[in-house]
């Protein structure tokens, strides 16, 4: 036998049956109806049904929120190593552009004994710097003004 359902229209759950002449009655408001029909609820049941249905469509939305989330947290994890791998480049620029700059004497001088680009009087020339001596060794020229100075690049390796 299904369970009763509570009565529709106060909701009580005192029910009773009478099997004889196949009726059901609420004892708290008097509502009665047949045995077939008492749990028959078409407007109820097409709620439920469509409750059912949209919980179902929420499910689905749940889940499509969550891959969503997925995307986006994926997506700003590579963002993120994508500005830290530029951070790191633009310092690196930064050493080397360092490196390559002209360097004021009156900020530094070569280190021993070192072949350096050096500018003296406008012109950009190679010379030897000795530091026991603080003198500067350019070939053909007799007394260089050095203003300036520069590493020397590495040279290229050479395939033979």
């Amino acid at each position: 036998m299904n369970t009763l359902k509570p009565c529709p229209f106060c909701g009580s759950a005192d029910i009773r049956t009478e099997p004889g002449i196949n009726l059901n009655y609420c004892d708290k408001c008097s509502a009665e109806a047949n045995i077939e029909h008492w749990n028959t609820r078409p407007i109820e049941d097409a709620l439920n049904k469509r409750i059912a249905e949209l919980e179902a469509e929420n499910d689905i939305l749940k889940d499509h929120l969550r891959e969503a989330k997925n995307i986006l947290i994926d997506k700003n994890l590579q963002i993120d190593s994508l500005y830290e791998e530029g951070y790191k480049l633009q310092q690196r620029i930064a050493e080397l552009e360092a490196e390559r700059r002209w360097i004021p004497v009156s900020e530094r001088l070569p280190e021993n004994i070192s072949n350096v680009l050096i500018l003296s009087r406008g012109e950009q020339l190679i010379a030897s710097y000795h530091s026991k001596y603080s003198l500067w060794y350019v070939p053909f020229v007799d007394k260089p003004v050095v203003t300036h100075w520069m590493p020397l690049p590495e040279l290229p390796e050479v395939q033979e």
